[in-house]
């Protein structure tokens, strides 16, 4: 905690998630990796995770966390229900998922944050989450930092850009098509 400012100050590392209320302020980098963020802006309370690979894999008997997104987002989902908040009454925003580690001419099969990205969106809607904003994909990596207290989220691009609420920065980088059941 900041004893000038009495603000709990969190740094999420890769595979991390915390709920926090009032004047808690969540900071985590990403490349590859997706971090989500989850208010209600009338308790103000919320939750942030930053995971890193979509699913686990067949063999993988590792405990359930926050590294694969069908883990930490059903941990998550599971604990807003147990205390009977709806999850269409969150504010969810999602950030992250850069193609960092592949180049684009191998196309779209070696790129994790593509993948972190599908699944998260497909997961969340699953859940009954709406996602509010976004900023999703490119080639840099991002910091994000979270202000449960205010709901705001600001994210800074790359390496001496200047940070921003994600209010203003719907990504260009991608489309997002939601399917609506008939």
């Amino acid at each position: 905690m900041s004893p000038e400012s009495g603000r709990a100050e969190i740094f999420l590392n890769p595979g991390e998630y915390v709920f926090g209320e009032g004047q808690t302020r969540i900071r985590t980098i990403l490349g590859s990796c997706v971090a989500v963020t989850f208010w209600h802006p009338g308790l103000k309370i919320g939750a942030m995770c930053h995971y890193q690979l979509p699913t686990r894999g067949p063999s993988q008997c590792e405990p359930t966390g926050g590294k694969y997104a069908e883990d930490v987002l059903s941990i998550i989902s599971a604990h807003f229900a147990d205390k009977s908040i709806h999850a269409s009454t969150l504010q969810v925003k999602m950030f992250g998922g850069s193609n960092i580690f592949a180049p684009p001419s191998l196309g779209e099969s070696l790129n994790i944050g593509m993948k972190n990205i599908q699944v998260g969106f497909a997961i969340l809607a699953r859940s009954g989450f709406n996602i509010l904003n976004y900023d999703l994909a490119g080639g840099k990596n991002r910091t994000v930092m979270f202000d449960i207290g205010s709901g705001e989220v600001w994210v800074r691009l790359g390496q001496g850009q200047t940070a921003a609420p994600e209010s203003r920065t719907r990504s260009h980088n991608m489309t997002i098509e939601k399917k609506h059941p008939a």
